[in-house]
């Protein structure tokens, strides 16, 4: 009898050690998580970009109102929290914003919302280079590219970032590639016609890909003319 509740004893013990290693790692979870604040000025940074720099997975990242510089790259798990379509605005850049990386060791698990996002110029995708050995054959991603993790030689590109987009705008975007190479069907002579893609000029998305509440339009996927080489 006496060895039983001492059995009882010691296993309520290990439960309640357990139960605080949990809880110490939870609050050190917690604790670790950073909100980075963006605003023209007044706060930790005045541009989107160097904050994303700063920032490791878990953090927030508040943008308040005003217009920013795009062409950010996003890969760590982050939430990049705007004040509103309406009044947080991120402009410009080949890709206003990339989330994940061909080739990286594992894509970042990505939340935005609250944004406008506009003005992109895509002219390549980082998909262009591995199948058609050229940059800027492939244009797509304007606002928003998406790459995928890893282009197989036999299949489509794979795995790519897990993002959602909530209560946000994507608009006045461009996809269009820079030159065209000989791989369309036969031309008038025998010849490859010159052919190049555009697509995706808002979206362009290799990955797992959520939109709640979000407006994708007027975007425009191709430009003229386009060099043969």
């Amino acid at each position: 009898m006496r060895q039983s509740r001492v059995w009882r004893g010691a296993r309520m013990m290990a439960v309640l050690v357990a139960m605080v290693i949990v809880l110490f790692w939870a609050r050190a979870a917690a604790a670790s998580a950073a909100t980075l604040t963006v605003c023209p000025s007044g706060c930790q940074y005045s541009q989107i970009g160097p904050a994303v720099a700063a920032a490791h997975n878990g953090d927030t990242i508040k943008v308040g109102r005003g217009t920013y510089q795009g062409g950010i790259t996003i890969d760590v798990s982050v939430r990049l929290a705007g004040a509103g379509a309406g009044y947080t605005i991120i402009r410009g850049g080949d890709h206003v914003l990339t989330v994940g990386a061909l080739g990286a060791s594992s894509e970042p698990v990505v939340s935005i919302s609250g944004v406008t996002i506009t003005g992109g110029l895509a002219r390549s995708s980082q998909e262009s280079v591995p199948y058609w050995g050229k940059d800027g054959v492939v244009a797509a991603g304007g606002g928003i590219e998406i790459p995928p993790q890893a282009v197989p030689a036999d299949g489509l590109p794979v795995n790519g970032a897990t993002v959602t987009i909530s209560d946000s705008v994507i608009t006045g975007n461009i996809a269009g590639p820079v030159r065209a190479i000989p791989a369309g069907p036969p031309c008038p002579g025998g010849k490859p016609c010159p052919i190049a893609w555009a697509f995706g000029a808002g979206i362009d998305s290799w990955g797992n890909l959520t939109l709640l509440h979000t407006s994708v339009s007027d975007n425009i996927a191709g430009l003229a003319p386009i060099p043969f080489t």
